[in-house]
């Protein structure tokens, strides 16, 4: 499932494999739910008073652990898993995939994080992301950055960007003139399909025929 974030703040689920659930979020897509527990039984006002406040203090306390910087968030995501610490690897994948737009701003994304694990990113079902524009500049920049040695995974990355969603005026201003896109016969596919994909709903709205590509 896709979610897109509306400018009210607001997860939208669309399509299917990458994305998220339907529920409250912050601007950066991260779900926070506070939990509560049962009220104690005392008949001192004061200590009531005083019992909330501690419970509040320890609800913002676990806040500001679940928050990371996300450079360093990067860098201990990249070395729990070369130091195999899978619970370490777990929380700070977990932080990147609910935060993916401030994560792949950061330059130490395209140094720390593999393939596979743009992989993992991309096919979970909780990644939080403003809209596809975003994972196609991702990988296009992740593969630049190291292009020798990762341009043999473009195909593969790009089968993870769903061509469809980019904006039409996008695949037109941007996609088209990005030669290692177009220099894949994955890239020419995906590309041919998105631009049919778009003319067919256009041609759908405004009540034409299907138009069919050569």
């Amino acid at each position: 499932m896709m979610t897109y974030i509306n400018s009210e703040n607001t997860p939208v689920v669309m399509g299917k494999s990458k994305k998220k659930q339907k529920s409250s979020t912050s601007s950066s897509g991260t779900v926070r739910s506070n939990s509560t527990t049962g009220p104690s039984v005392t008949l001192d006002a004061n200590s009531n008073q005083q019992d909330s406040s501690k419970d509040v203090s320890k609800e913002k306390e676990k806040e500001n652990d679940d928050k990371y910087d996300m450079a360093a968030c990067l860098f201990a995501f990249s070395v729990a898993r070369k130091l195999n610490q899978p619970k370490y690897h777990a929380k700070t994948q977990k932080y990147i995939i609910k935060n993916f737009d401030d994560a792949v701003r950061e330059p130490k994304f395209y140094d720390e994080v593999t393939k596979d694990d743009i992989v993992v990113f991309l096919q979970s079902d909780d990644l939080v992301v403003s809209c596809e524009e975003v994972i196609y500049h991702m990988v296009i920049r992740w593969v630049k950055h190291r292009q020798d040695e990762r341009l043999q995974y473009l195909e593969e990355l790009l089968e993870l960007v769903r061509f469809p969603q980019l904006e039409l005026d996008f695949l037109g201003q941007q996609v088209v003139r990005e030669p290692i896109v177009l220099d894949t016969g994955v890239g020419q596919l995906l590309l041919h399909e998105a631009f049919e994909y778009h003319q067919n709903k256009i041609a759908k709205e405004r009540g034409y025929k299907k138009i069919a590509l050569m």
